[in-house]
């Protein structure tokens, strides 16, 4: 496992790991034009609301980990209920992989992400996106959908959508009534930098 550099986490309280294997398949971020890019996964069990500082990231997570905990394994997909996350709502992202987790489509795009993202991705395959979303994104989808894990990264704006804001992402696995990874509710949230940023 490759560390983590924890101090670019800025809206993680304590990372539950130290170190991560999705550094092994992860591309180089910068060299597609995310600046300051920090992620890791973190296995299911292990996610728990206290560890994110943004009240949209806690409230999303209180809402997925009691989901968790009552069934004894991933939250249903079909169960998922938006109303039970409303501090979180315009921030919410729902993905949905295609059969072999090679492509994403964006069922659900947040109102507050589009505005800050200037262009909705509702209905849009990941794939149509600009680098670096196909590599870097697609990435981390495929690591959530074959592990069963959460990943949360934080990553400064590209500089044709802001050099002001940061963006926290917290994305969880959902699955289907076979067991199956197949949606993935994303928390995307952007922060303003500090001013040494």
């Amino acid at each position: 496992m490759v560390p983590i550099d924890a101090g670019r986490l800025t809206q993680l309280t304590n990372p539950p790991v130290s170190g991560d294997r999705l550094r092994g398949p992860m591309p180089d971020p910068e060299s597609y034009g995310l600046e300051r890019h920090e992620y890791l996964s973190i296995p299911a069990n292990l996610v728990d609301p206290a560890l994110f500082r943004l009240p949209a990231h806690r409230s999303l997570a209180e809402y997925w980990c009691r989901e968790r905990d009552r069934r004894g394994g991933l939250p249903r997909s079909a169960g998922f209920d938006p109303a039970e996350v409303v501090s979180a709502l315009g921030y919410i992202m729902l993905i949905e992989p295609n059969a072999d987790a090679s492509d994403f489509l964006y069922r659900l795009y947040g109102s507050h992400v589009a505005e800050h993202h200037r262009r909705d991705m509702t209905g849009r395959w990941l794939s149509s996106f600009n680098p670096p979303g196909p590599v870097v994104f697609g990435t981390q989808y495929r690591a959530i959908v074959q592990w069963r894990a959460a990943v949360y990264a934080e990553h400064d704006a590209v500089r044709e959508v802001s050099v002001i804001y940061r963006w926290c992402r917290l994305a969880l696995p959902m699955c289907d009534a076979d067991d199956r990874v197949d949606r993935i509710v994303v928390c995307n949230v952007p922060i303003r930098r500090g001013p040494a940023e």
